[in-house]
């Protein structure tokens, strides 16, 4: 996600790494559904609704966690300090809007 994001989709580092880690996803999506289908032959109920959107959404802030720090540093160190402090504080108020209660952070 990031690297295709920054990096045109080329492996930043650990290539091998990513594709094991695809192979492993794709194993382990093939045992979800052969476990699905057995339950069902067994008479189980269906799964709960299925919770991506907000699995995709921690995911999003997971990554934003690892790539703007990084994006902070490397701006400052290129003496853009400004762009920095600009790029830091968005993310800074964005960690902080899911925790803050009605009526706070309005400026």
């Amino acid at each position: 996600m990031a690297e295709a994001r920054y990096l045109d989709g080329h492996p930043a580092i650990f290539p091998e790494a990513v594709r094991v880690w695809d192979d492993q996803v794709h194993a382990t999506e093939q045992l979800a559904a052969l476990a699905d289908r057995l339950a069902e032959l067994d008479g189980a109920s269906p799964p709960e609704a299925d919770a991506s959107d907000a699995v995709a959404t921690r995911v999003s802030e997971f990554l934003a966690d690892l790539v703007e720090p990084a994006k902070v540093t490397a701006l400052e160190k290129l003496g853009e300090g400004e762009r920095a402090m600009r790029i830091a504080t968005g993310w800074l108020r964005a960690r902080a809007a899911p925790q803050m209660r009605p009526g706070e952070g309005s400026e």
